[in-house]
């Protein structure tokens, strides 16, 4: 009889072995594949990709044959064994599992046993590895399996030389392993949701910049059950008081640089502020840990606030299906990883890189932290040399920054950069490649959809013998796994190729809708579709090429500046009578914000005035750069400024 029969009256751990009995009969692949990541070996077979773990019935690889097994009894499953699979490979997990851990046995009764009874072998193997690895059972319950596959990474893993592979790094130097990070998360979890009193569904403000408390600290959100919010660490106080009273936070985690600016901004809702290294953020780590909380696949768990055309940003909510299947594309289009990757965080966590992380602690990669905490050319070059299969994500001006770097380093060990957030020239490119090789992948994306739309991969950026190759790599590729992307009309009747018409997205990557915003939801999901504001065509190979980007949207190093923000801050503005805010190209930045302002007296409107107003109230990256003075703005019709011919005027007087 297995061990875990008895656990409702003997080992006081109520239902938790009795589900994984259930789970070993009606879906073993599932225990099997957690008993694989427990003992962290990659040479055998890998059951299940997607880690399915909810009870299904007469599906699955060895489902069937595993329940007419226990149904009719073990003298006619011995014979039923012998053409399940399962066995033939499983016992060696066994053999496996003794000679790592000294447990007695030897390779025939390991073969007996599993002919015989696998799932009771299967359970015995689970619990075995669970005591041996302190605890952590890689077994969540079903729905958390479904909600956070990513969640389960946290747990001990180990390179086949039996070296333990690291989970965070701060530059060159290792910080914890993924044992380290599993109890370290777990602990945050039971100081939030029993010191703080947190309850499911909670909002968790995460206001830090990039450090590795910030991965811990996001998922000791979701393993209690709760909801993350992180915050662009760039924004002016004003803003992120917004963002935290709206989402109802309150609780905000923050780096101590920012600790007195959240103090003194009188956030209202908000109830504790948990400074990183501070007695409170002690106390977290010191607290009870409590087991996983489960969670459904569509419940909440990032809000993902981004800017919009109306001046106050919107809430985007994302659930655990969302995060699940940007980490499965990423994986499947973009950039497949293993334990003995990196993932470089030079861009914000609390945006793409954050999002892109995911997919490599799915995976078990280390996440690496640049002791600046952001992107420093000659630090990224002496990061590249000491982590090898190194990914990240940059900005079209990041690489350019790295293209233009006099530094000559090796570049060897560079996996992969994922650019997107604004537009790539082509010719830049061309020349990044040729510095670096061909170890780019483009993708656009939204915070909407988070991140996952089209994607250009390695290949494509590799086929330069193709007759269209300078057109497919104008173009941001196409379309990812498992999504509907089209092109429609003002009427939202599609497009077909060459036509230009609004960018749609369908599937479980767009966001259930805008936190508190049933108006901005429905005009945003109308007719089950993502309209994402983006303007573009296919060609005919299935390569979207944008045209234009979210409405009057600019975007400056990879950062996203909506124009009718800047407009309204700067119509506080006593002597400003008009303003039209556009942006402008530029080879560094990729824009840079210009406004066109009527003021009646100009003496009175000088710039530095302006500067100080911006200041005073929005994030210094998003003042305009240059004011230029218009005795009055080019309008239609219906009195609507028309900034393309505004772009226009600008670009003659530039030229």
């Amino acid at each position: 009889m297995c061990v875990c029969c008895n656990c409702c009256s003997n080992n006081g751990n109520d239902h938790v072995e009795c589900d994984l009995c259930c789970a070993a009969v009606f879906c073993p692949c599932a225990v099997l594949n957690s008993n694989v990541k427990m003992l962290e070996t990659r040479t055998y077979h890998k059951p299940c990709e997607f880690e399915c773990n909810k009870p299904c019935g007469i599906m699955g690889c060895l489902t069937v044959t595993s329940a007419i097994v226990q149904t009719i009894g073990h003298a006619t499953g011995v014979f039923l064994n012998l053409v399940n699979l399962g066995p033939l490979y499983s016992f060696q997990w066994r053999s496996t599992l003794r000679e790592q851990y000294g447990i007695a046995g030897d390779p025939c009764s390991d073969c007996v046993c599993h002919y015989c009874c696998n799932s009771c072998v299967l359970c015995q193997e689970h619990i075995e590895l669970r005591k041996r690895n302190g605890g952590t059972s890689g077994l969540p319950p079903h729905a958390v399996v479904m909600a956070q596959p990513y969640a389960g990474a946290w747990t001990q893993t180990h390179a086949p030389g039996g070296q333990v592979m690291p989970a965070t790094a701060y530059g060159h130097k290792v910080v914890h392993s993924h044992a380290e990070m599993a109890n370290r998360v777990s602990r945050i979890a039971g100081g939030l949701r029993n010191n703080l009193g947190m309850q499911e569904g909670d909002r968790l403000a995460l206001l830090m910049k990039n450090c590795v408390e910030y991965m811990e600290c996001i998922f000791g959100a979701w393993h209690g059950g709760l909801a993350a919010v992180p915050i662009n660490a760039k924004l002016h106080p004003t803003e992120y008081k917004y963002i935290i009273e709206n989402s109802g936070s309150k609780v905000c985690i923050a780096t101590a640089d920012l600790a007195d600016e959240i103090r003194n901004s009188n956030i209202e809702g908000l109830e504790r502020l948990i400074v990183i290294g501070d007695k409170d953020h002690a106390a977290l780590l010191t607290a009870n840990a409590i087991p996983m909380v489960e969670t459904d696949a569509n419940d909440l768990a990032w809000l993902f606030y981004t800017s919009g055309t109306t001046g106050r940003p919107k809430g985007a909510m994302l659930s655990h299906r969302n995060l699940a299947i940007c980490s499965w594309c990423y994986i499947s289009d973009v950039d497949p990883n293993t334990p003995w990757s990196a993932k470089l965080h030079a861009a914000p966590i609390s945006h793409g890189s954050g999002l892109y992380g995911l997919a490599h602690i799915m995976k078990g990669s280390c996440q690496v932290i640049p002791e600046s905490g952001g992107f420093e050319p000659a630090e990224i070059f002496e990061l590249i040399k000491a982590w090898p299969n190194l990914s990240f994500f940059a900005a079209p001006t990041m690489v350019k920054r790295l293209l233009m770097s006099p530094i000559d380093s090796d570049t060897s060990n560079l996996k992969t950069v994922i650019y997107g957030g604004g537009p790539m020239y082509v010719e830049d490119i061309l020349q990044a490649m040729d510095r670096f090789g061909n170890k780019f992948t483009q993708l656009y994306g939204q915070g909407e959809s988070p991140m996952t739309i089209t994607s250009l991969n390695q290949e494509y950026h590799a086929m330069r013998d193709h007759p269209r190759y300078l057109k497919r790599l104008g173009s941001v590729g196409r379309p990812m796994s498992g999504l509907l992307v089209r092109t429609a009309d003002g009427d939202d009747v599609s497009l077909t190729s060459g036509e230009i018409g609004e960018i749609l997205v369908k599937g479980d990557i767009v966001m259930k809708g805008y936190w508190q915003d049933a108006e901005a939801t429905e005009a945003a999901l109308r007719g089950g579709w993502l309209h994402t504001g983006d303007v573009g065509s296919f060609d005919e190979d299935g390569f979207l090429t944008l045209k234009d980007r979210s409405k009057d949207m600019i975007i400056s190093g990879g950062t996203n500046i909506y124009p009718r923000e800047i407009e309204e801050i700067l119509l506080r503005h006593p002597g400003v009578e008009e303003v039209s805010v556009i942006g402008r190209p530029d080879p560094e930045w990729g824009e840079v914000v210009v406004a066109y302002v009527v003021a009646p007296n100009k003496e009175d409107v000088k710039p530095s005035s302006l500067n100080a107003l911006c200041l005073e109230h929005i994030a210094r990256f998003k003042r305009p750069k240059d004011y230029r003075y218009v005795d009055s703005l080019p309008k239609n019709n219906y009195g609507k400024v028309l900034k393309t011919e505004l772009r226009e005027l600008d670009e003659k007087k530039v030229g």
